[in-house]
């Protein structure tokens, strides 16, 4: 694999106090989870930690792409880095990410390192069609402006310390938005701005693991909870209803958002 230079950018501490959601205030859902399917629909992927190898699957759900990529421990990341449509993966690893053009072996990896970031998050902050990175620090959201991050980077409060971070375009306005999993009450809350503020959609997820894709293919994310024990994934409306269930991987593997993971 070749191997691209490096960028760093560092991430602050928080100076303002999180205006971020209030678990027990449900405001009225402003997400669209149905309509006209605009392309085929994300597929679900996992990581297996232990070997660090993606198991990518296909539109019926069996066929899929193997393949090594990163070092056992990491943590998966997706994202279409180049905007051709086709969604590839990368590894977070001590507030550094690996990427790939390739979802193979022997494409051209780029390092990027996050000073501070402790989780890592993607998404298309810029409404441009290709998936930038961002550092997740307690409630702080550092969020990058071009791939490298090299530019001056977008910083904002929400939610609170101890959320498991997500994003995702929840209005299908093009521009992927922050959001929030919050494990002590199994709630989502979520944002269609990267700012700070209140949640403007809040729902019951329940326990699991939370990622994010288009499951119908019609210009919106959604959430889906992957239980361990069972390795399915539960694919919800932007109510929290589940729509159908996935089953795909094996306990202990690390759940993905959703893809496109072929031309």
């Amino acid at each position: 694999m070749k191997q691209s230079g490096g960028s760093r950018i560092w991430i602050g501490v928080a100076v303002l106090v999180a205006a971020g959601p209030v678990a027990g205030c449900k405001p009225e859902p402003t997400c669209r989870s149905h309509g006209a399917p605009l392309r085929p629909p994300d597929t679900v992927a996992v990581f297996d930690p232990v070997n660090a190898i993606f198991h990518l699957s296909g539109a019926d759900g069996g066929a899929e792409l193997v393949f090594p990529f990163g070092a056992p421990g990491d943590t998966p990341v997706r994202g279409d880095w180049n905007g051709d449509g086709v969604t590839t993966v990368g590894v977070f690893r001590d507030g550094g990410y690996q990427l790939t053009d390739t979802n193979g072996t022997g494409g051209a990896v780029q390092s990027i390192q996050l000073q501070g970031a402790i989780l890592p998050g993607t998404g298309d902050w810029e409404g441009v069609g290709a998936d930038l990175l961002e550092g997740v620090q307690g409630n702080l959201f550092t969020q990058c402006t071009d791939l490298a991050c090299l530019q001056p980077a977008r910083q904002f409060a929400f939610g609170i310390a101890g959320d498991v971070p997500l994003a995702g375009d929840w209005d299908g306005d093009g521009i992927d938005t922050v959001g929030v999993y919050r494990p002590g009450d199994g709630n989502v809350y979520l944002r269609n701005s990267n700012t700070t503020g209140f949640a403007e959609i809040q729902f019951f997820a329940g326990p699991g693991q939370p990622v994010v894709g288009d499951w119908e293919g019609n210009g919106v994310d959604t959430v889906a909870m992957f239980e361990d024990a069972t390795a399915t994934f539960s694919l919800l409306d932007c109510e929290g209803a589940v729509e159908r269930t996935v089953a795909y991987g094996q306990p202990g593997d690390v759940p993905l958002g959703g893809g496109h993971w072929l031309r």
